[in-house]
């Protein structure tokens, strides 16, 4: 009788130790989760930002562009008019 109680207490004890060892991963990994997805949400919001910012950039860029267009046209005519060239 003393083995046979000896035997389901071991058992008992492994069983005890396996499920305080899972309890203890399964909260170790909800808190994981939960760093991450914080981290998660930082990574998109900056991500967001700098999707605005590249935006405005091309914004900028176009209307540069744009500026640098009229002033060629603008500089081409000066040099038609004094070279006296007509456009044909």
């Amino acid at each position: 009788m003393d083995d046979i109680f000896k035997q389901i207490l071991v058992g008992v004890v492994i069983a005890a130790i396996a499920g305080v060892w899972v309890f203890a991963t399964t909260r170790a990994s909800t808190a994981s989760v939960n760093v991450v997805r914080q981290e998660v949400r930082e990574l998109e919001d900056d991500f967001e930002r700098d999707i605005e910012n590249i935006g405005i950039n091309i914004d900028q860029i176009k209307e540069t562009f744009h500026d640098a267009i009229i002033e060629q046209t603008e500089f081409r005519a000066q040099v038609r008019e004094k070279l006296n060239i007509t456009k044909d």
